[in-house]
């Protein structure tokens, strides 16, 4: 069962400390040293708080639409993935970690770095998906 509160905590301790880094085509490893995507920031974040995220699906990368295809859908509890249209397409183009009272933790683009923001100031609020991955 997932540990909405910790993975909450666990991205609150990052904000401010890991900036945004443009995704240069998958597979691009990332990490808190040389800065990360916002999905991949969802990936570091749910792996210290004990959740597994896969890397990959098959052969598939996975980025915000694949999270998106792989979550549960869910109400806006503490510590859930917000999802956010910011595609032509229709698909997610951001993800962030909600953590109740309509803000969320993400790592923001505009801002460089992670940080907690009001989830209508973020963008269109597509959904909120539980985060659970079977291994």
């Amino acid at each position: 069962m997932m540990n909405g509160d910790k993975l909450v905590r666990t991205a609150r301790s990052h904000i401010g400390k890991i900036r945004y880094a443009k995704c240069k085509g998958a597979p691009y490893r990332q990490d808190p040293e040389s800065g990360m995507t916002c999905y991949n920031f969802l990936r570091f974040v749910a792996s210290e708080a004990g959740i597994f995220i896969p890397e990959r699906v098959g052969t598939t990368y996975v980025g915000c639409w694949e999270m998106w295809n792989l979550f549960q859908k869910s109400e806006p509890v503490n510590g859930v993935a917000v999802f956010f249209n910011g595609r032509s397409n229709g698909k997610p183009g951001h993800i962030g970690i909600y953590i109740g009272e309509g803000t969320a933790v993400h790592l923001s683009k505009e801002r460089g770095t992670v940080t907690e923001d009001p989830v209508n100031e973020v963008g269109n609020v597509m959904g909120y998906r539980r985060i659970v991955c079977e291994q």
